[in-house]
């Protein structure tokens, strides 16, 4: 699925400033449930599955670009944030650098096949210099949505 239909305007987190990625991702979920894409109720469970999911393998990618990602029963239908981080973040990525693009997927569980394929849009769309430069040069919410959308109207998508 394109990372368009699934990004609302309330997903975007601008100017994430964090000391390493355990604090990026309280902040990332801190964001979902203030806005009102994840229910407070399941902010905890979904941190602590996040949190897991980086301890077993990071998922820093090349490129300054991490897909933390976590599947879950406590939501009805996928929630995404996609967080920018101009300083970047030290993320423990597979080349060591840091992290400044951050696209985080809560899935439901019974939506594994949904989750895979959406993971590889996201690193497909992002595996892109000019979609990146595009969402770092973004310095609006309407900005970060056009880039993911120009990206994928260029055909960088396969999906």
């Amino acid at each position: 699925m394109k990372l368009s239909q699934l990004l609302e305007p309330a997903g975007v987190l601008l100017n994430v400033d964090a000391p390493d990625k355990w604090a990026a991702l309280a902040q990332i979920v801190d964001h979902l449930s203030s806005s009102g894409l994840l229910p407070e109720d399941h902010k905890d469970d979904v941190l602590s599955r996040l949190e897991e999911r980086e301890r077993s393998m990071s998922t820093g990618m090349e490129f300054g670009i991490a897909v933390p990602h976590t599947a879950s029963d406590d939501v009805t239908s996928e929630v995404v944030c996609l967080a920018l981080s101009p300083k970047g973040i030290p993320f423990e990525s597979i080349n060591g650098e840091n992290v400044h693009i951050m696209v985080c997927l809560v899935t439901p569980r019974a939506r594994k096949l949904l989750h895979i394929r959406t993971l590889a849009e996201v690193a497909r769309l992002l595996s892109h210099e000019s979609v990146r430069s595009e969402l770092l040069a973004a310095t609006t919410v309407d900005e970060v949505i056009q880039a993911i959308q120009g990206g994928e109207q260029r055909g960088i998508d396969v999906a």
